[in-house]
């Protein structure tokens, strides 16, 4: 009942954290650093006795395996806690799938982040869970850029905003368009990509984003030098890094 009842508890905890990029990020970081062991310990115990849990808990860890370096790790993770609950309703996997996806994909395993990613789509699509849509539809125009299919990255990414848009997220809409300029960058499109990433630093910072906002100005650095301005590149790609040092992120660091 020991094990139970201290699965239970650091399911609520990865439950009650925000989201990547939310309030008190660095906060949570240090907690789920601190925790690690009993969050690994819980992710054991629910593996044998309540899939469900496991599922939640290793779902709400991937962005703290991806910021921390341990993507192997929450890779095998997710893999496990997805194989032990074959029968969770699409709302347990439909998560769990894109956090596979999002883990894989910042790994360079683009074909499975692929997979995972229209598995979970359309799981997401099953049960009518919009932002979940969003969401997965974001990640997917990521992993296609990542394969060169610019084509497909490029429809994904509107349709992720235009849905966004429709209910009224503006993390979500920011993300996408972020996105979105990514891909039009890497088009040769780069006047089209100064506009989505100016926008989506203006949604960024609207709602105290700072994660998206250090994300934008990455990408502002980067437009900026192909175009030959060396100096708005430098400013940019600077501030963009105060903030992700704030953030403790090095994976952004080193973007």
């Amino acid at each position: 009942s020991a094990q139970a009842r201290h699965l239970a508890w650091y399911r609520e905890l990865v439950e009650s954290a925000p989201p990547l990029g939310g309030d008190d990020h660095e906060l949570w970081l240090a907690r789920f650093g601190a925790e690690h062991d009993n969050l690994l310990a819980a992710l054991l115990h629910g593996l044998g006795t309540d899939p469900a849990a496991a599922l939640a808990i290793a779902s709400g860890l991937w962005w703290y395996w991806w910021t921390t370096g341990q993507m192997a790790e929450g890779r095998v993770w997710l893999d496990r806690a997805l194989a032990a609950g074959s029968f969770e309703p699409a709302t347990g996997r439909a998560p769990a799938l894109r956090a596979a996806a999002s883990l894989a994909r910042n790994s360079g395993d683009y074909d499975t982040a692929r997979v995972h990613g229209s598995q979970s789509l359309a799981l997401y699509k099953e049960i009518g869970d919009d932002a979940g849509i969003a969401a997965v539809l974001n990640g997917l125009c990521m992993t296609s850029q990542a394969q060169g299919d610019l084509e497909a990255s490029l429809r994904f990414g509107q349709e992720s905003e235009a849905l966004a848009r429709r209910t009224g997220n503006p993390r979500a809409i920011a993300a996408a368009v972020n996105n979105i300029g990514c891909t039009l960058r890497v088009m040769g499109r780069l006047a089209d990509a100064g506009t989505r990433f100016a926008d989506a630093l203006e949604g960024f910072r609207s709602i105290a984003d700072r994660q998206g906002e250090a994300a934008a100005l990455t990408n502002l650095g980067i437009l900026a030098r192909r175009r030959g301005d060396s100096d708005t590149s430098r400013r940019h790609c600077l501030a963009s890094l105060a903030l992700y040092r704030e953030l403790d992120l090095p994976e952004g660091e080193r973007s």
